[in-house]
């Protein structure tokens, strides 16, 4: 997957990922957007270099997916998924995230409580909605590999996110 078609704007777009999941990039709590939908929860951030940040996120067990895209200032953006990750803290380079009969080669991220997969593009985010998940694998990992399930209803919540980065 590429971001923005640049190593360097996939490098920018780790570290505005790492940040966000650190909760360091925004000026304030991200605010709610929209009113819902089956289990699904909205929200929407400005970050501080003018990026919104629109996650939404599926509460239907302790699991927690969620989606996101960060919309930047010039009309390009990157999107992410992340998901529980208890105990599994690292960089892993060569991961693998399969959805939609198609396998991708990506950045996973994990801080020990959630892991973050970034720089999907649009397209692809569409693809793995349109699944219902996607499947990854840590290389070398032991524990490594699992289904992420976003739901039935995973399309409509990635179409509301998209309302949200427009917003």
């Amino acid at each position: 997957m590429t971001v923005a078609g640049t190593t360097g704007a996939r490098a920018i777009a780790l570290a505005l990922a790492g940040l966000i999941a650190s909760g360091q990039a925004g000026q304030a709590t991200p605010a709610a957007f929209g009113s819902g939908l089956a289990g699904w929860s909205f929200t929407r951030e400005m970050l501080q270099d003018g990026s919104v940040d629109c996650r939404a996120t599926l509460q239907t067990d302790g699991r927690a997916p969620a989606m996101g895209f960060v919309a930047t200032p010039d009309d390009s953006g990157v999107g992410y998924f992340t998901t529980d990750g208890p105990g599994l803290a690292g960089v892993w380079a060569d991961s693998q995230m399969t959805a939609a009969g198609a396998t991708d080669g990506l950045t996973v991220t994990g801080d020990g409580h959630r892991l973050m997969f970034n720089g999907i593009d649009a397209v692809r985010m569409e693809d793995i909605a349109r699944a219902g998940g996607f499947t990854y694998l840590l290389p070398g990992v032991e524990g490594g590999s699992n289904r992420v399930d976003l739901g039935p209803r995973a399309e409509e919540a990635l179409k509301m996110l998209w309302d949200c980065t427009d917003g």
